[in-house]
């Protein structure tokens, strides 16, 4: 004779999917959600919440720690106290029916008969794609809306730098979701709940810092009647594709405009000239051409400044105090500088960020309209991440400026930047894994802020 499948149902009460999951012949033993401890081995879990919206995360997680190897449904509240209609009770029929179902494929059998070898063999094979698939996958299950995570795989683990340990249990969008793309991840995940196959660009936190990644997110259940909806998640990195993309677009359309620029500016004196031109005028054009020649080669040698930026080796701590005094020097005879840098802060970035710190400070004091420039750079710690903003009291970057450099405006033929400074700034700080704002300073300039990983734990976390 087949055994049954063995269900631990966990709710507050009576429950008529309890009732009916006893009466389809699944062997259903209830607890309360205070009540739930070892007490037997069961097939399945089913969790069904007292209220729709009710926070039931620590049960969740008392669950799965008493029954490890045990799968657990997590269904919608029945709203057992409100009265039934003949409509109420068909749809709970329905879906008690389907749960059953449901049940019986998750606990490993059909129909309470022993699960069939295909079965077994599809298993086999989606786990061994989960954990051998070289990029990052999470199975995550929606709890009232949000993801949580159930599994990771290796690939996750290296990738984003968090231990699968860590993460099960916890909502998903809590560790990989920067705090200014929460409104597009809850977009994307109301998609998901719809059963939508979804595939886009998105930025994403790891433990090292922001990258991008190519996002894909497929149902597991998508027919599932109990709205306990449960998909993979999958994580393609393209941070090194897109940076390179776009400091590519970036540098062709700026050589382009403003090489086309001088050598137009060279010509037109140079036919000036002739061999009748008057001194005068002999004089004007060869300080323009020597003027102009210079700014070619002050553009390709920040050109090579961009490169030791972007490509001047891995992340290494860097003491950052020492780091901004030097950067600040060459600048103080022209401006009033000043700092506000605490000892022991160490960033995790490479070696373009003195470059980036420096050419923050440059913009602020050239691009400044007052007699004295005043300039202030001041860092902080913010749990694991470090911040360092530069203040001036100059006329301000443009909106247009600041669009661009974000990535949150295309480029076009007229809106590549007005120079390379602020773009080096950009990549040398996002190849660490880093991100940079801007806002208005309080009365006048600009507020630029670059954001890092530190090199090290926070101090209450070390002494843990």
């Amino acid at each position: 004779m087949t055994k049954p499948v063995a269900v631990l149902y966990v709710v507050e009460g009576d429950s008529d999917r309890a009732a009916a999951l006893d009466r389809d012949g699944i062997d259903v033993d209830t607890a309360t959600p205070d009540a739930v401890e070892r007490a037997g081995s069961y097939d399945c879990i089913v969790y069904e919440p007292a209220t729709i919206d009710g926070d039931d995360r620590n049960l969740d997680g008392a669950l799965r720690a008493a029954y490890p190897d045990v799968p657990v449904i997590r269904v919608a509240s029945t709203g057992a106290g409100e009265p039934a209609t003949d409509a109420t009770r068909a749809d709970r029929s329905t879906a008690a029916d389907r749960l059953a179902e449901r049940v019986r494929a998750v606990a490993g059998g059909r129909a309470g008969g022993p699960p069939q070898a295909s079965d077994e063999r599809d298993g086999d094979r989606l786990a061994a794609l989960f954990e051998n698939v070289g990029d990052p996958v999470v199975r995550t299950e929606f709890v009232d809306g949000e993801p949580v995570v159930r599994n990771v795989n290796e690939a996750f683990e290296r990738v984003f730098g968090y231990e699968a340990d860590r993460l099960l249990g916890e909502p998903l969008n809590d560790f990989i979701v920067p705090p200014d793309e929460r409104e597009s991840a809850k977009r994307l995940d109301d998609r998901a709940v719809s059963n939508e196959r979804i595939q886009g660009e998105v930025r994403r936190q790891t433990a090292d810092g922001i990258r991008y990644f190519l996002f894909r997110a497929v149902p597991i259940a998508p027919d599932d009647p109990t709205g306990n909806y449960e998909g993979f998640a999958i994580y393609t990195d393209i941070t090194e594709r897109k940076t390179r993309e776009r400091r590519l677009e970036v540098l062709n359309r700026v050589l382009r405009h403003n090489m086309r620029n001088n050598v137009n500016v060279i010509n037109g004196y140079a036919e000036l000239l002739g061999a009748d031109a008057e001194p005068q005028l002999v004089e004007r054009a060869a300080r323009t051409i020597r003027r102009t020649a210079d700014d070619v080669a002050s553009l390709t040698a920040k050109i090579r400044d961009i490169e030791r930026a972007v490509d001047g080796g891995g992340r290494r701590p860097v003491e950052l105090r020492p780091l901004v005094d030097r950067a600040v020097e060459p600048y103080r005879s022209a401006a009033d500088v000043t700092t506000a840098v605490p000892d022991g802060l160490v960033v995790a970035a490479g070696d373009g960020l003195e470059l980036a710190v420096e050419n923050l400070v440059d913009n602020a004091v050239a691009h400044n309209d007052t007699d004295v420039p005043s300039v202030r750079v001041d860092a902080r710690r913010d749990g694991s991440w470090i911040h360092i903003a530069v203040s001036d009291d100059g006329p301000g970057i443009p909106a247009a400026e600041r669009v661009v450099l974000t990535g949150e405006h295309e480029i076009t033929q007229l809106e590549h930047g007005s120079g390379l400074g602020l773009w080096l700034v950009n990549w040398a700080v996002t190849s660490s894994g880093g991100e940079v704002t801007f806002a208005d300073n309080d009365p006048r300039g600009s507020v630029v802020t670059v954001r890092l990983p530190a090199a090290s734990p926070p101090p209450d976390a070390a002494s843990d």
